[in-house]
């Protein structure tokens, strides 16, 4: 029904529809301006309501255009695709003839009768363990199409790739795969599949309940960044058993893996000190009935003089004195 219309991609046509939109806003706020204020300076009244009225009709198309730069901005693109559906192109197949290029004789001519054909590609099959999986009982349709699934590590709040390339460097941690959609059967089963080299790393399989048609996304986010290993990834999408359409990128770089490191805990140890007890030396006195000092009689050394000698010693009756002797303690 539109095959009149030009080539062109549709997400440039509504951004540019939009700009148009925003930029004649403005235009219009500008000259409702100038034509308010210049109504102020005419002398006749009919003439200076009807400036006046012609700049308050130019803020109304202002507000007029700003809603519809929102609404292409928010509903464009899902609107587009109920009315301008998506349609795969078939890639090119190539056939290898062989034709003669030697005559042997006049009369006799060789003719082929083999024609090398190269060998198709086989079909994308989705894993039986991923098949058993199915939960939807509903028949796809076969008419759905999908676009060319672009990848990127952020979306937009529209499900739209942020910065999306097929190149990317580690750590990666999230990765995205985008797409739009079409004649997409409510409850019909579909799936996403990751491979890194051949080698299943991912998938999702549910049953699809975000509508005929639109944006949708699928995303690997591994528990550990480590998985993100380098290599040649690769997304198949199915509805049902069938493949609708298969995206690659490639990660470079090994991924940062946690190093280890051992935390001492600091643990309770009992350590024994042997203190020697110092022994309490309790103070003794004796009671003398005498007033007056008493002499004690001290043995000393026998000295070379033939007769020994006393040695009076005076002694107070008072109360001992106690002298403390310092003792090491030995320490383990």
């Amino acid at each position: 029904m539109f095959d009149f219309l030009p080539s062109v991609d549709i997400l440039a046509f509504l951004r540019t529809a939009t700009v148009i939109s925003l930029l004649a806003a403005a235009w219009n706020i500008y000259s409702g301006y100038r034509a308010i204020t210049a109504s102020r300076n005419m002398p006749y009244f009919r003439l200076r309501r009807q400036r006046l009225q012609r700049g308050w009709w130019m803020w109304v198309y202002a507000v007029g255009f700003i809603l519809l730069s929102a609404f292409l901005f928010v509903y464009g693109q899902p609107l587009a695709m109920r009315v301008l559906p998506l349609t795969p192109t078939p890639a090119p197949t190539s056939t290898i003839t062989l034709s003669p290029t030697i005559t042997l004789s006049p009369t006799i001519t060789l003719s082929p009768t083999i024609s090398a054909t190269p060998a198709t590609s086989p079909t994308a099959q989705i894993p039986p363990a991923i098949e058993a999986a199915f939960e939807s009982v509903v028949t796809p349709n076969p008419d759905t199409v999908f676009s060319d699934l672009l990848f990127s590590q952020q979306l937009d709040s529209l499900f739209r790739p942020v910065t999306p390339g097929e190149i990317f460097q580690n750590p990666v941690g999230q990765m995205y795969t985008s797409f739009t959609y079409d004649a997409m059967a409510l409850g019909s089963q579909w799936t996403a599949v990751w491979y890194r080299d051949g080698e299943l790393v991912h998938h999702e399989t549910l049953p699809w309940e975000d509508g005929t048609g639109g944006s949708g996304f699928s995303e690997w986010l591994p528990d550990d960044p480590a998985e993100w290993l380098p290599g040649n990834y690769q997304v198949i999408i199915f509805v049902g058993t069938d493949w609708k359409q298969v995206g690659n990128f490639v990660v470079q770089g090994f991924p940062i893996t946690a190093t280890a490191t051992l935390t001492p805990v600091p643990s309770a140890t009992t350590t024994s000190t042997n203190t020697p007890v110092t022994p309490f030396i309790s103070p003794t006195f004796t009671l003398s009935p005498t007033p007056f000092p008493t002499l004690t009689r001290t043995a000393t050394q026998p000295s070379p003089t033939p007769f020994p000698t006393l040695t009076r010693t005076i002694t107070p009756t008072t109360w001992p004195t106690l002298t403390r002797t310092p003792t090491a303690t030995p320490t383990p």
